[in-house]
């Protein structure tokens, strides 16, 4: 069975083998962003939605749309062969924690947390309008405290763990991560370069601690925000937990 979009691709040469026996066995755990406001720019050959953090909502967020729109075909392939699964939506309330963040939307985490709240609550209400019987979604922190996995906790070990890191392929990600996304970081929060590859080792250790939680790895992340932050969900893993990532525009 193949994947069915171009826009679906699998990260760390996972066979597709690997995906649908994966399929039944646990979930497929989608993190979502919260409704961080967006901007429209111009590029040479079409115009494309990017965050700009000058705000958060309460409707359901562009990466929703652009992970169920993409990923619909594939949700329908599974039912028309008869695969069981499970298809979980995380909101990253986590996020919430990331004081830098709330300076720059204008809230305080309680009144983050409540948003991204409001956010689940619509998102369930779509999904059942469209048909998705076998997905839903929940606030990550949530699934993390159902799973009794200490998410944050394993961030700080893993920050560290990448501040001593020698191995040559791992040093070339972060460097690859670095330049990709200081400039956003700049654009979103004003970052010089410096701060930015410090946010970047931040980052990158926070979507590790993700893949880390057990729940997760028996499973398969389907993903549509980060193509190289998604690179580190299995960082310093024996046992990669299959990833597939949605490109296109939001």
């Amino acid at each position: 069975m193949k994947l069915p979009s171009k826009n679906l691709s699998l990260i760390d040469n996972t066979s597709e083998a690997e995906v649908i026996r994966r399929y039944g066995s646990e979930f497929i755990i989608s993190p979502i962003c919260p409704d961080y406001n967006f901007k429209k720019i111009q590029l040479k050959d079409r115009s494309e939605r990017v965050h700009d953090f000058n705000g958060i909502g309460e409707n359901m967020g562009i990466v929703y749309e652009k992970l169920i729109r993409e990923s619909e075909g594939l949700f329908k392939l599974l039912d028309k062969q008869k695969i069981k699964y499970q298809n979980l939506l995380l909101v990253a309330d986590v996020e919430g924690k990331d004081k830098i963040i709330l300076k720059k939307l204008g809230v305080t985490r309680t009144e983050f947390n409540q948003k991204c709240q409001r956010t689940v609550e619509k998102i369930n209400l779509d999904l059942k309008k469209k048909g998705f019987k076998k997905s839903r979604c929940l606030l990550m922190s949530q699934f993390f405290k159902d799973q009794k996995y200490s998410f944050f906790q394993n961030i700080q070990k893993i920050h560290e763990h990448l501040l001593k890191i020698t191995d040559k392929e791992i040093l070339k990600l972060i460097l690859e991560a670095q330049n990709k996304r200081c400039p956003l970081y700049e654009f979103w929060f004003g970052m010089d370069k410096e701060r930015g590859k410090v946010r970047t080792l931040h980052e990158m250790a926070m979507y590790t601690s993700f893949g880390y939680c057990p729940a997760i790895g028996k499973g398969v992340i389907l993903c549509a925000d980060s193509e190289i932050l998604s690179r580190c969900y299995n960082l310093f893993k024996k046992n990669k937990t299959p990833v597939i990532y949605i490109s296109g525009k939001y």
